[in-house]
């Protein structure tokens, strides 16, 4: 089992509190290990766009001052904007088909996989009994019940189409975001609030334009208005941090505008009713930023010292939601209903897992399906 610190109190608030929001942030899509997948962090990306790397600039953090060095440096908005969508769409993170993602991307994006995969749900197993050697064990999943939206600062739709790669059908949907069209409503709704460029396989479809990102430090002061509390950015943040607890994921809580939001919505609001967010934080950042950095926002740090340890987290989070659905019984098991291969009817019959087992298929899935091998691995193992 895995520790951090606060990671017992998040267990616990997921496992009663039946629906959560998560809020992700450039860390989600970033493979830190392997550069030339994803896409790097806001800083670093602001340096790569701008051609700084090599330069005497390229020392500035301040992301609004980068923004316009960057801008500059490219020769206006319009050249900006290209290379942001390259850097995006670069070949070894998409497909070209059916709005995956690259299987390489997928497997070296652990973080990426993990979210999407604590955003599934394992709703039943095909049966393939019929067939003398199948290759594949497959199941029916659906959108996870208990995430009621996801809030992401990204402009990427990784998440989403990681979750087709994981699923086939993602449970993920982009909604309010200029360029995305309001689709399948069963779906967990992900809210971009700075904007959104989509699958470059869509592209058939309209496509975001320049302004309908929020870039500069006036398209923040534009629209982070506390009074636009119908528009895309400030509506769907007020409302959801607001009246549910929510996780924070690969965010590094240098926006300022998402803090003083935070500590507004807690001083007026959750710190009367004894109500915390959490945050997954890596050990360097919570030294540097300290206990009250986070308790002035009311957000509770959950703790890691390894980056790599977030699927494992996560999964222990996941698996403490998953208490209610044991079965009566002592060996501490789910039930799944085993499904007909064609119209995926109840056959009538069910199968039965360890409940540690149901995160490593979830992790381990591609298109709704593990390879046998992979699946009898993991029945050896519980």
């Amino acid at each position: 089992m895995m520790e951090a610190l606060n990671l017992d109190q998040l267990k616990e608030v997921y496992k009663k509190n039946y629906q959560i929001v998560l809020y992700t942030g450039s860390g989600v899509s970033t493979c830190p290990n392997e550069p030339k997948y994803g896409i790097p962090t806001w800083i670093s990306l602001l340096q790569r766009i701008g051609g700084l790397q090599e330069s005497s600039d390229q020392k500035e953090e301040n992301p609004y001052k980068l923004v316009k060095i960057a801008i500059d440096n490219c020769g206006g908005l319009k050249e900006f904007f290209e290379r942001l969508r390259q850097i995006i769409e670069k070949e070894e993170n998409y497909t070209q088909k059916y709005g995956l993602l690259s299987k390489a991307f997928i497997n070296k994006a652990k973080t990426l996989s993990a979210v999407a995969a604590f955003c599934g749900k394992l709703d039943g197993q095909i049966d393939h009994s019929h067939l003398k050697d199948p290759r594949f064990v497959y199941f029916q999943t659906k959108p996870n019940p208990r995430i009621q939206a996801i809030l992401t600062s990204n402009y990427d739709c990784f998440l989403e189409s990681c979750g087709a790669n994981l699923f086939r059908k993602s449970p993920l949907k982009p909604v309010t975001a200029k360029g995305s069209l309001a689709g399948h409503l069963n779906r967990i709704p992900v809210f971009h609030i700075h904007g959104y460029i989509p699958h470059p396989f869509y592209k058939r479809e309209r496509e975001p334009e320049i302004n309908d990102l929020i870039i500069t430090e006036e398209d923040y002061r534009k629209y982070w208005n506390e009074q636009d509390v119908f528009g895309t950015t400030m509506g769907p943040q007020i409302h959801y941090l607001r009246y549910y607890t929510t996780v924070f994921i690969g965010f590094s809580f240098n926006d300022e505008f998402v803090c003083k939001l935070l500590r507004k919505i807690y001083k007026d609001y959750l710190s009367k009713r004894n109500r915390t967010h959490f945050a997954f934080i890596d050990e360097i950042l919570y030294e540097k930023q300290g206990d009250n950095f986070f308790t002035e926002m009311g957000v509770t740090p959950v703790v890691y010292k390894n980056h790599d340890d977030l699927t494992d987290l996560l999964g222990e989070v996941y698996k403490a939601g998953l208490q209610n659905e044991l079965l009566r019984t002592k060996n501490r098991k789910i039930e799944l209903p085993l499904l007909l291969t064609k119209k995926h009817i109840s056959s009538g019959k069910s199968v039965r897992f360890p409940l540690e087992m149901i995160w490593d298929i979830l992790i381990n899935c591609r298109l709704e399906s593990i390879t046998r091998s992979k699946f009898e691995t993991l029945l050896t193992m519980y």
